[in-house]
């Protein structure tokens, strides 16, 4: 049966919302009335088995782990597991020759080999799968439509090159994918998303011409060209954010775009490529390196426009033609004039927040479709443009201090929502006609003194004048429709009797005020939320008892001495009065009948007596109350579900038993309590915590039926964990830094998952928790363990951590623990390993500082194993006689200041990062034929001289020999693929040799400190963006950097540079650091740099600053300490200059750089 994509989609929305719909006649006719099931327990498929008309299958059981009763489902068509974490095989799959759809995903699945029998497959979901790196068991499945494996950790695609019938594939965050070999006859690809991950080039999509109509590469970062998008004429949404592109050339053929979305393309510089795409509608280039946006002149149906962070773009001038532009963004870009927009009669959004070189509105003048402006944080001086814009809806100028008039707004009758807050505003009547009005901000409006003015506005829903002069509420009783009344800050006001009127009022905030009194509140019969937060002069509730609709009040930190004035305040839900020095008496609580949230933490209370009475209580909080001893008034509070009473005074939990609903305990840091047999029986209670308490037994929770997480953390007298026996649903416990000497019965505990006791040095023995079958995290970190038989009886077992234990030495008894994944050893005596051969599922070993440790050769044996540390060890053979490796992906070594070889890890397949920083490696044998080698680091290897056995590493990206013996770089000219370099602190390196010409790839060199004397050839790579070169004290020149494209960062601070020649030609530098320098004399040389932002040339021998002001673009100089510098007249008329300091010159005036630098905020001498 042929189905549709979209009756795929369908199919799998109806499963997520668990099959509700299985007779509707789409299912009718596809699957029949009783084939669709959802099971809630994986338990309950042996069962439904027998059901063979079931073609369609739910399991959500989050504890499903074995699925081994799928076998029998042989008619299976569609399969979703939700929510089923933990299920990690398949394989009862392997017979489903019937299976269409399926859905795995966030699983722990980490083979799909069952589906290779699955031919009927049309849909496959495995995104979240983090362990599945292997789509081999796809190969060849011709019906195969829709692949989703985001987040997968899946490297190759070439499994699906047969895959015919292929239209989408999603492989969205799948790091490890480095190419798209595989897709080139997939002639039917629609849908293609490989975005953040590794791909770099796109020579794999199908060709001739493509079918491909959508293609997302975000975050791509290392995708420098689209060439072969020219193959690729139906493309209608392309997303290239975050990647190198700088040339969209390609796009020359795809007259069909849509959609195109470069955000964070730093690279990106012009437009000019996209004149033939007349269909664009969506255009948005955030965050790029946009000088100017020519080549859109011809793209007029062009309707949304996002510009924003451009910081060097200046003009719009190419958008006056479309005509069907309604949203334009161009948010914190360097845009000055606006008038490009008044042809622009369809506008309906514009944002200029930011902009700060916009003084003028004028081009919006007369926009009758003008909705949205939002033109916060600008130089705007006046609204008087906005005067004929009659539908506008929003407006926004918060921030700009030179708008001083509401005026122009007077007759904006459909205006919804102003804010204004930060402006020079200081009179309201302009707004009086404004009966659209909704919402108002003006916060830190300091002038305005007067709401009264507002009287007319009946539909003015929120108002907030934090900040504001304003001493009375005059004029808001008349606001019939107010809801929201903010005015923090207010100092001057003392009184709320105002809003007296307001009989919608539902929220006051008046945090921070004068005020002393709540009179005029009574009558406000909605009120449900006040507000009165650090009101200092506030003694009373007075007041509030009519106010029929509070739900919640927060009084922290006022003079209020007791609540007896909220007895008529029926509704209410939460009351905070934290930090009432003054509060001692909360016997009135009682008559609060709704109440069911009380903070009463940092107050005086000494007893809870009348809290109880509270019928509907579920949440109290007595943190910080000291003077609190007992919790027995509690024993009645039939309703409490959470009690919180860290570092109180605490010492009696009597009567907490009979809390019927109590389900959430807290007593941390309560150094007087020493019991919790008050808690015992207690028949909810789920979580208790009393770290760094008193506790010195836990006897009582064991009657505690519900018990699912215990933290005792630094209860140092407490020594036995043993009433915890049997506790059926306990989950998690900790008790590190705790006295615990046995684990007796803890075994008993059937769902016990975490258990953590770490510096438990009075712990000995683990084989107690011999039938813990639901265990799955052990940590025992520095304590006293030194038997551990019996944990193969954990059969869920996957994390265990020994750090630290010096009388672990031998691991035998973990043989046979089939699913252990990570075992930590570090600092522990184990010595050899080869009791973890029958552990086939340990992908982690970690054995950092195992000083007993001879060698790892054993470790081989070890199939599974993907990670291995073993850093700090003292042996000088640690690889000796290693020759097999599997499935080793990351060796770490780093510290094994005897370990000089590393020859041994030749060859092995699947390693990709090898570190030994602070080794006395000097041998790496034949290193570059591990095949999928990409990071090294090798820092401060000082008797590493060669690089020689890296030559022609394939997948070799980032190598790191800082402070090594490394003499010369000539060898990596034949690793293809390095991106990043660091040879910091090398003395014996003179120059990058025969790499720079070389490595295409190369991305940021790191020579800081080291002998380089020479940087010739570094232009020659195309994308090098970072140099670092600071304290080279041989380096004089670095002119034949002239020209290097995509170079945005040079750092050569305390080097030997006597000259800045040829840096003015190298088109995408940013930001020059050449600080310390007492060679250069002048910056003459970097007039005309077309992108430089950031110039450091602290304490240089620099006397003037001639040519900077011809670099358009640049924002901050910095001259402190420049001894020499007569003047600044070089920088005057530096169209985008912020910031200049030059400190500890001998300069006292510089007034014409005031004058003549528009933008200039800061000037430091």
């Amino acid at each position: 049966m042929v189905v549709d994509l979209e009756l795929l989609r369908f199919r799998l929305e109806a499963v997520e919302r668990g099959w509700a719909q299985a007779t509707n006649a789409a299912d009718d006719e596809t699957w029949g009335r009783d084939a669709v099931v959802c099971c809630q327990l994986v338990s309950e498929l042996s069962a439904l088995s027998r059901k063979q008309s079931i073609h369609v299958l739910t399991v959500a059981d989050a504890d499903a782990t074995d699925l081994t009763e799928l076998a029998s489902f042989t008619g299976l068509e569609a399969l979703h597991l939700r929510g089923c974490a933990h299920v990690c095989d398949i394989s009862p799959l392997v017979n489903a020759s019937h299976l269409r759809i399926l859905d795995i995903r966030y699983s722990d699945v980490q083979s799909i080999a069952a589906l290779r029998s699955c031919t009927a497959l049309q849909a496959v979901h495995l995104q979240g799968c983090r362990c599945l790196s292997d789509l081999g068991p796809l190969r060849g499945k011709t019906r195969l439509r829709l692949l989703d494996a985001c987040g997968t950790a899946v490297s190759s695609v070439a499994p699906l090159e047969n895959c015919a019938s292929m239209e989408e594939l999603h492989l969205f965050c799948c790091t490890a994918l480095e190419n798209l070999a595989g897709l080139e006859r997939l002639a039917k690809l629609r849908v293609l998303n490989v975005g953040n991950t590794a791909v770099q080039l796109l020579d794999s999509l199908p060709q001739h011409p493509s079918s491909l109509e959508e293609l997302v590469l975000d975050g791509c970062r290392r995708l420098g060209t689209i060439a072969p998008l020219r193959q690729a004429p139906r493309l209608r949404r392309l997303v290239l954010s975050n990647t190198a592109v700088a040339d969209l050339a390609p796009l020359a053929v795809c007259v069909d775009l849509e959609e195109l979305r470069l955000d964070q393309c730093r690279q990106l510089t012009d437009l000019r490529a996209l004149a033939s795409s007349t269909k664009l509608c969506l255009l948005s280039a955030q965050k790029t390196a946009l000088a100017s946006l020519d080549g859109l002149q011809t793209c007029t149906a062009v309707q949304e426009l996002h510009l924003d962070h451009c910081t060097g773009l200046s003009s719009l001038r190419p958008v006056s033609g479309m005509t069907s532009l309604r949203t334009v963004s161009v948010m914190y870009a360097a845009i000055s004039d606006l008038a490009p927009l008044a042809g622009c009669h369809a506008l309906h959004t514009v944002r200029i927040s930011g902009a700060k070189a916009v003084r003028s509105l004028e081009p919006l003048r007369g926009k009758a479709a003008l909705h949205t402006l939002l033109a916060n944080d600008t130089c705007v001086a006046t609204l008087e443009p906005l005067t004929a814009c009659t539908a506008l809806t929003v407006l926004e100028v918060c921030g700009a201090p030179l708008v001083a008039s509401l005026q122009p707004l007077a007759d904006a009758t459909s205006l919804s929502e102003l804010a204004a807050s930060g402006t020079a505003v200081d009179s309201l009547v302009p707004l009086a006609d404004c009966t659209a009005l909704t919402h108002l901000r003006l916060g830190g409006c300091t002038d305005v003194m007067d709401l009264s003015a507002l009287a007319r506005l009946e539909r003015l829903t929120h108002l907030t004048a934090s900040g504001c002069a304003v001493a009375q509420l005059n004029g808001l009783q008349s606001m019939a429709g107010l809801k929201e009344l903010v005015l923090d800050d207010c100092v001057a006001l003392t009184s709320l009797a105002g809003v007296s009127g307001a009989v919608c009022l539902e929220c006051v905030s008046v945090r921070r005020s004068g005020v002393r009194t709540l009179a005029g509140l009574e009558q406000c019969t909605q009120l449900r939320d006040l507000c009165l937060d650090d009101c200092a002069a506030l003694e009373t509730f007075a007041d509030l008892g009519k106010c029929r609709s509070l739900r919640r009040i927060s009084a922290a930190r006022t003079l209020i001495t007791g609540l007896s004035a909220l007895e008529g305040c029926a509704a209410l839900r939460e009351l905070a009065v934290e930090g009432c020095a003054y509060l001692v008496d909360v016997s009135t609580v009682g008559c609060l009948v709704g109440l069911r949230v009380l903070s009463l933490k940092g107050s005086a209370v000494t007893s809870l007596a009348g809290v109880a009475r509270c019928p509907a209580l579920e949440e109290l909080y007595v943190d910080k109350c000291e003077d609190l001893r007992s919790l027995s008034h509690l024993a009645t509070a039939a309703t409490l579900r959470k009690l919180s009473a860290d570092r109180s005074g605490v010492s009696d939990l009597a009567g907490l038993h009979s809390c019927a609903a109590l389900e959430e305990v807290s007593f941390n840091r309560c150094t007087k309590l020493v019991s919790l047999a008050g808690l015992g029986g207690a028949p909810t209670l789920r979580r208790v915590c009393v770290n760094g308490s008193g506790v010195e037994c836990l006897g009582g929770l064991a009657a505690c039926r519900q018990l699912e997480v215990l933290e005792c953390t630094r209860c140092s007298k407490l020594d036995s964990l043993e009433p915890l026996g049997g506790a059926p649903r306990l989950r998690l416990v900790t008790a590190s830094r705790s006295a615990v000497a046995s684990l007796e019965r803890l075994g008993q505990c059937g769902s016990l998952v975490e258990l953590h006791c770490d510096h438990c040095r009075a712990l000995r023995d683990l084989s107690k928790l011999t039938g813990a079958t639901r265990l799955r995290v052990l940590s025992v970190r520095h304590s006293g363990v030194s038997y551990f038989c019996g944990l193969t009886s954990c059969p869920a077992l996957e994390e265990l951590y020994l750090d630290g234990c010096a009388a672990v030495y031998d691991v035998d008894p973990l043989a046979g623990c089939n699913k252990l994944r990570l075992l930590s050893l570090c600092g522990s005596a184990v010595h050899r390993f080869a009791g973890l051969a029958r552990c086939p599922s340990l992908a982690e070993l970690r054995i950092d500082q195992c000083q007993k440790l001879t060698g790892i050769a054993d470790v081989g044996i070890l199939r599974c194993l993907r990670r291995l540390t073993a850093c700090r060890s003292a042996t000088a053979h640690l690889m000796d006689g290693m020759s097999d490796f599997g499935d080793l992906e990351e060796v770490l070594l780093d510290d094994c200041v005897r370990l000089k070889d590393l020859s041994p890890l030749a060859g092995a397949p699947k390693l990709w990062r090898l570190s030994a920083c602070g080794t006395a490696v000097r041998q790496l044998g034949a290193i570059s034929q591990c095949a999928a080698l990409r990071e090294v680091y090798l820092k401060s290897c000082a008797q590493l001289s060669s690089l020689d056995p890296f030559a022609g590493a394939p997948q070799l990206r980032r190598l790191i020999v800082s402070h090594s013996g490394v003499v010369s770089l000539g060898s990596l000219a034949r690793c293809p693929l390095l991106a990043v370099i660091d040879v910091s602190g090398c003395a014996a390196l003179s120059s990058f040799g025969g790499v720079a010409h070389r490595c295409s790839a190369l991305v940021a060199v790191k020579a800081a400190g080291s002998g380089v004397a020479d940087v010739r050839g570094l232009a020659q790579c195309p994308h090098l963006e970072s140099l670092d070169l600071d304290s080279c004290a041989n380096l004089r020149d670095m002119s034949s950097l002239a020209g290097t494209p995509r170079l945005r960062h040079i750092c050569a601070r305390y080097a030997g540079l006597t000259t800045l020649n040829g840096l003015a030609s190298c088109p995408s530098l940013q930001e020059l650091e050449v600080g310390g320098c007492a060679g250069i004399r002048s910056l003459r040389p970097l007039a005309g740099a077309p992108r430089l932002r950031v110039v450091s040339a602290f304490d240089t021998s620099i006397e003037d600053v001639d040519g900077l002001a011809e670099c358009p673009a640049l924002e901050e100089v910095d001259l402190d300490d420049c001894l020499s510098l007569t003047n600044l007249v070089g920088l005057e008329g530096a169209p985008r200059l912020v910031s200049v300091s030059a400190l500890h010159t001998d300069l006292t005036d510089a007034e014409n750089l005031k004058t003549t630098c528009p933008t200039l905020k800061r000037l430091v001498l």
